[in-house]
């Protein structure tokens, strides 16, 4: 049977944290602990580059936006009138593998998928046990703002551009043939919840077709496009 001062030295280990522990150990006897980075922001490789996250903000979500950015022949030539997409989270997928061709190149594969297919896509290439759902939509609001409400995590961004930069060379220029949209920074217009910036990067398609051709001053235009959306709060 232990001795008293046996069962006391063993009780005072216990209490011990395992930093302790380690601290008192031989050198290179205990375990290191490997601490994941968060995943850096992707740029476009050359050329104007995008601001950096402002100073105290953290990476919150790394999502996949899928729909189509809208334009209006109303003045003869095509103008931007907005977009509305689907917003699926793909946050462990970039945590686990920000830098694969399979994780950058989702939007490329996504622009040319109707929604049940992304999300086949998605659930193809996320990391084991992880699940890509949709958390959300972006779209322009009555006020004309970009918006993007991510209510699955009582989030809400209702920006305002700071900052764009033309999409690299080899950007995917989607079903349409027109183009990648630029990529972008935008920041809290005020009234947000839970978020203050986000980054469209990786774009796919969604560019505006050279001229109105075929459209009546009242039509529109439709483009479909795929992107990624980094979150910061």
């Amino acid at each position: 049977m232990p001795s008293i001062t046996a069962l006391l030295s063993y009780a005072a280990i216990g209490l011990l944290t395992s930093s302790q522990l380690c601290a008192a150990s031989p050198v290179g006897t205990c375990p290191i602990k490997v601490v994941r980075d968060a995943p850096s922001l992707p740029t476009t490789g050359s050329g104007t580059q995008l601001p950096a996250p402002s100073t105290g903000l953290a990476l919150k979500f790394v999502t996949l936006g899928r729909g189509v950015q809208n334009y209006t022949c109303a003045s003869g030539t095509p103008a931007s009138v907005g977009a509305i997409a689907e917003i699926f989270d793909i946050t462990a997928f970039a945590k686990a593998s920000s830098d694969s061709s399979d994780f950058t190149g989702l939007p490329a594969a996504a622009a040319y998928l109707a929604i049940p297919g992304v999300q086949q896509l998605l659930d193809s290439r996320m990391p084991a046990g992880s699940h890509a759902t949709i958390i959300g939509k972006h779209y322009f609001n009555s006020a004309g703002v970009p918006t993007f409400d991510l209510s699955a995590k009582s989030n809400e961004l209702i920006s305002k551009l700071v900052q764009k930069a033309a999409a690299p060379a080899d950007a995917d220029i989607g079903p349409a043939g027109t183009g990648a949209v630029p990529w972008l920074k935008l920041e809290d217009a005020g009234g947000s919840i839970g978020l203050k910036e986000v980054y469209r990067v990786y774009t796919a398609g969604g560019n505006a077709p050279p001229s109105c051709s075929g459209q009546t001053a009242a039509g529109g235009i439709s483009v479909e496009y795929s992107a990624m959306y980094w979150f910061y709060g």
